[in-house]
């Protein structure tokens, strides 16, 4: 028994205990105070009164003396105030008195207010028998201790000062990191508060100030939170560790088993919430072991290959693994459950807030070092490019909403206004009145993004009244954190006045082309009337033919220069058009029976030059009148074929013309290799000017197949 002599302060009831498992969960204390279970108990040790995670309950039988005459008040205190049930039997004359706490009970039915688990016990002389039953979901250790009411007040006093100083500090850090992030944005110090004010519910979870003091009347929350404020500071811790170790960038593969880590610690604080029970408390204990060895390993790993981030933070982060790592270790029965073990965590936790403290001091130093580097970077940076805008011998500007932001020193020469004229003026006022709307336009779908060309002419208008045209590029910039326009501008005006004289020049010439068209065409015209009129005079058919043929070749070269002047394209003819003119003006030359003879063209969309033009339209010319004299003689019906095509050749592109006629054919005396007749030696002349060769086929019938190049 633990004797109480009148200078009794409190000891220490494990070595004076009795301990006995009760794996069900069932038995009373009526049944554990008789045989057969009175013998199942055994003497506890320090080692054997860390417990773990149990299924049922656990008996605690002592004995107290009280070797003074009266009753004797003390308090039996047992320092975890997070199991589910304590309760307390003593032994009386009438039988037991019977009183319970824990957070599975309203903080207001405690028999103590006390932030542990406190009984209040009234001994009397003589001997007492106490027997205490244990349940709870959570890790066991059975810290009991008997002390004087002395003894108690002054460990109370103690105790709160310390631990309210504690919060207070953490409280403190979360406070000004708040204000660090407020004015920095940066995330490390959001991930830190969020982790601090974590372990604190955490830690006033434990340490039972939580549901004394902020949800007293709610034991069922009391008993998930615990694991969910675990879980929850553990999510945040890793968070701030891949933050600020960068370890996307430093430890990309451990990076990876980091974001698993977090991934299943959210979804453990999500059940947390809605389950309990032994499966979550073990889930979230031994989680929370995993994610400080990962996180160690990371530190480890990003301080060997020399990140400055990792030194400083690396030894705040040894103080709270280590005293995380010893209060879990306490938790699952590894270590001893002794005072030092008991606050390893607070002490571990408040010295990395110390080392913390001057660590981010260091980085606000760093922090204001870089600033004052980037500033200096950023002011020469703004003197350079301010030296280029000024001296560039663009016009630039920037218009934010149609006004213009800013102005180089060109932009004032060219309009000739001043800077306090021009700036935070409407761009639209220097604009050309017939020019505005489309720069509205332009400026609309340059901001929204629809495409639009960068670069266009308009005309601005200077100060002088004087009309300049500009040729402008845009782009979208984010001016001051708004959609603006940044604009480089050249004066084309002398451009502008040079393209117009060229105009007028080339429209003069074309105009000139077309009346040289004409005149060659008129003269020709004339030859070909005086060709007619002297017709008048000649008897002789041979003759007569002579001059007709003649006639038609004069008036085929005059039909070409018709068709250039009349055209807008005065260097090509479009040639199907103009051999349907030609065909037509033979037909009525030789006073061809209408249906006695029928052509048949199938010319592509061809445009040919004068030079290929003519040779290659009195080729066709000699061919025609050759098939309307002698291929249908006594007036035979019959057919002319005309085609031509481009086409691919070996050599490069060419044309591939055809000419020819169902008729009676060549006569025999006639030799197609050397004629003699003025025709075919004319068609023959005319295709070597083309630089081409001709084949005079003569299978049912007459026809000309003559190839030439592309000439460029």
């Amino acid at each position: 028994p633990v004797h109480m002599g009148p200078s009794f302060y409190k000891e220490a009831l494990v070595p004076f205990m009795e301990i006995m498992t009760d794996p069900g969960g069932r038995l009373t204390v009526p049944e554990v105070s008789a045989p057969p279970h009175l013998s199942r108990f055994y003497g506890a040790t320090g080692e054997n009164t860390n417990f773990s995670y149990i299924d049922g309950a656990v008996w605690a039988r002592f004995t107290l003396r009280n070797d003074a005459r009266v009753p004797r008040e003390l308090y039996l205190k047992l320092s975890l105030p997070w199991i589910d049930r304590a309760e307390l039997f003593v032994s009386t004359e009438k039988g037991y008195r019977y009183t319970a706490a824990g957070d599975s009970i309203p903080f207001t039915q405690w028999p103590v207010r006390d932030r542990n688990i406190v009984f209040r016990l009234s001994v009397p002389p003589g001997e007492t028998i106490c027997y205490m039953r244990f349940e709870t979901a959570s890790t066991l250790s059975l810290p009991l201790v008997v002390m004087s009411p002395e003894a108690y007040e002054s460990n109370r006093w103690l105790e709160f000062p310390l631990l309210w100083g504690l919060y207070g500090a953490l409280l403190a850090m979360v406070a000004y990191n708040l204000f660090l992030y407020m004015l920095l944005r940066d995330r490390n110090y959001l991930y830190y508060i969020l982790f601090i004010a974590s372990l604190v519910l955490y830690m006033a979870t434990r340490h039972g100030t939580s549901f004394m003091y902020l949800w007293p009347g709610h034991p069922a929350w009391a008993n998930k939170a615990l694991p969910f404020f675990l879980l929850l500071s553990g999510l945040w811790f890793i968070q701030f560790a891949r933050s600020f170790l960068e370890t996307a960038r430093t430890v990309p593969r451990v990076d990876r088993v980091l974001k698993t880590i977090v991934a299943l610690t959210a979804l453990g604080a999500c059940l947390a919430l809605f389950v309990t029970g032994t499966a979550v408390d073990r889930f979230a204990v031994y989680g929370a072991l995993a994610a400080l060895a990962v996180v160690t390993a990371a530190a480890l790993l990003v301080l060997r290959k020399g990140e400055r981030s990792a030194k400083i933070y690396f030894l705040g982060w040894v103080f709270l693994l280590v005293g995380a790592g010893v209060d879990l270790l306490r938790g699952v029965a590894l270590l001893p459950d002794v005072e030092l073990t008991r606050y390893a965590l607070n002490l571990g936790a408040t010295l990395q807030v110390i080392i913390f403290s001057f660590g981010i001091a260091e980085r606000i130093t760093g922090l204001q070092k870089e600033r004052a580097r980037a500033m200096e970077a950023l002011s020469a940076s703004e003197e350079k490019y301010r030296t280029l805008v000024e001296n560039a011998i663009e016009v630039i500007f920037v218009t934010q909403d149609l006004m213009i932001k800013f102005e180089n020193t060109n932009a004032l020469k060219a309009s000739g206004f001043s800077s306090e004229e021009v700036h935070s003026r409407p761009f639209l006022d220097f604009v050309h009145p017939d020019d505005r709307e489309t720069m509205v336009e332009r400026f609309r779908k340059r901001v929204s993004g629809e495409p639009v060309s960068n670069y266009f002419h308009f005309r601005i208008i200077s100060k002088t009244g004087e009309v300049r045209w500009m040729e402008i590029s845009a782009v979208s910039i984010q001016w001051e954190g708004k959609p603006a326009v940044l604009n480089f501008m050249n004066d084309i005006t002398e451009r502008k006045l040079a393209e117009e004289r060229l105009r007028e020049s080339l429209t003069e010439k074309e105009v000139l082309l077309k009346e040289i068209h004409h005149r060659v065409k008129n003269n020709m015209q004339i030859v070909s009337s005086l060709l007619s009129l002297q017709m008048d005079f000649i008897k002789n058919e041979e003759d007569r033919d002579i001059f007709v043929e003649s006639q038609n070749r004069v008036h085929t070269m005059a039909l070409i220069h018709e068709k250039l002047y009349q055209s807008h394209d005065l260097v090509n003819i479009n040639f199907g058009e103009y051999l349907e003119n030609l065909v037509n003006s033979l037909m009525h030359s030789y006073q061809v029976s209408p249906g006695a003879v029928r052509i048949v063209s199938r010319v592509d969309d061809i445009f040919l030059s004068i030079d290929v033009a003519i040779p290659c339209a009195l080729i066709i010319n000699e061919i025609i009148s050759n098939s309307l004299k002698h291929a249908f003689p006594e007036g035979r019906a019959g057919e002319i074929t005309i085609s031509m095509e481009r086409e691919e050749a070996e050599k490069g592109e060419g044309y591939l013309l055809s000419v020819g006629d169902n008729g009676v054919g060549l006569a025999p005396s006639v030799d197609r290799e050397t004629p003699r007749t003025l025709g075919i030696q004319l068609i023959r002349t005319l295709v070597r000017q083309l630089r081409g060769a001709v084949e005079i086929q003569t299978e049912g019938g007459t026809r000309y197949v003559i190839t030439f190049p592309v000439l460029r």
